[in-house]
């Protein structure tokens, strides 16, 4: 499969936290609009939380920062 093939399934089906499985609704969840209106910081919080789900900003809101500055860290 194209690699742009499997991020798009890697992106629409896997589990962020709070009941959203994939990026939209995880956008819609925690952001309150479509993954298409995503600034880069929130995009960067999005990331982080598929690898640790309770992780995300509803739940472990200052646990979701560092890893969002953690995420924001490596794109440099």
């Amino acid at each position: 499969f194209p690699k742009e093939k499997l991020l798009e399934w890697y992106l629409n089906y896997n589990f962020y936290g709070n009941l959203a499985y994939g990026v939209e609704a995880a956008s819609q969840v925690y952001f309150g609009k479509s993954a298409r209106d995503l600034n880069l910081a929130e995009a960067a919080m999005l990331a982080a939380i598929p690898q640790y789900p309770a992780l995300n900003p509803i739940d472990n809101p200052e646990d979701a920062k560092r890893r969002q500055g953690v995420t924001l860290q490596a794109m440099v």
